[in-house]
């Protein structure tokens, strides 16, 4: 499936316009208008449309994939760069699929749906990076982030006693205890430029989560108050899930 800002759903992966290529399409008068836009992209930046080109720009094997967006009409043949989030692409878990932001399910403004909602604005997902907790991540050249929808109930029997908590930044802590009086954990945290979830402590010292090994998704937030908070990209109008337990110690290891 392709999104309005160019990314390509797979499963639960999404794969910006440089992850992918369109290798071959039949009966072009059937085309859909984000299929020309692709096409052209590639014709602008490109300096050849042949695979081979792609292929050596993939870090990993590519593969294709076979669309027929109806039978006996239009064949699209897309060849798609497989991540293993090891190179310089940040890879984000991200809670919600690309297209949908995370609702805690209060509004101003009537009735708001919980969890993954469409955003009340046309701006999708794309999340300040940071280098360092303060500095904005500033690297002209930087690859766009590819990624994995990880919906929290996916992992969540992963977790000890299976559940999950989420976290939000203090502002967003304070206006939802305000409008509820609900108890949530303020936390300060950064969505790295290398995907990495970086953490304040209490005690101030800074630590590094990377979700390849953690179970932990990131999101962002609306419907959190009682005015409205339309999405908006605001590096503190994120939400992040994780497990909430963790196994008590054993002992003599």
């Amino acid at each position: 499936m392709f999104l309005k800002n160019g990314y390509l759903k797979v499963e639960t992966e999404f794969y910006h316009m440089d992850e992918y290529c369109i290798n071959g399409l039949e009966r072009h008068e059937h085309m859909t208008s984000l299929v020309h836009l692709k096409l052209n992209y590639y014709k602008l930046v490109n300096t050849t449309s042949s695979t081979s080109y792609f292929s050596a720009t993939c870090l990993t094997p590519n593969f294709h994939l076979n669309f027929a967006y109806s039978k006996n009409e239009t064949s699209l043949e897309v060849h798609v760069c497989r991540q293993d989030c090891q190179g310089p692409r940040p890879c984000i878990r991200k809670c919600c699929g690309l297209d949908k932001v995370y609702s805690i399910g209060f509004s101003g403004h009537g009735a708001a749906g919980k969890g993954c909602q469409n955003p009340d604005t046309e701006e999708y997902f794309n999340p300040v990076l940071f280098s360092d907790f303060v500095h904005e991540a500033l690297n002209p050249g930087a690859l766009a982030p590819h990624y994995i929808e990880k919906y929290p109930s996916s992992f969540k029997y992963e977790c000890h006693e299976n559940k999950t908590s989420l976290s939000v930044f203090p502002k967003v802590r304070d206006v939802i205890s305000e409008h509820k009086g609900y108890n949530m954990t303020g936390l300060i945290f950064r969505v790295k430029e290398d995907g990495k979830i970086l953490f304040r402590e209490p005690d101030g010292k800074c630590s590094v989560v990377d979700p390849a090994n953690v179970n932990i998704c990131v999101d962002g937030i609306i419907n959190y108050g009682a005015k409205p908070h339309p999405h908006s990209n605001d590096p503190e109008e994120l939400v992040i899930f994780m497990c909430s337990l963790s196994p008590p110690a054993v002992s003599g290891f």
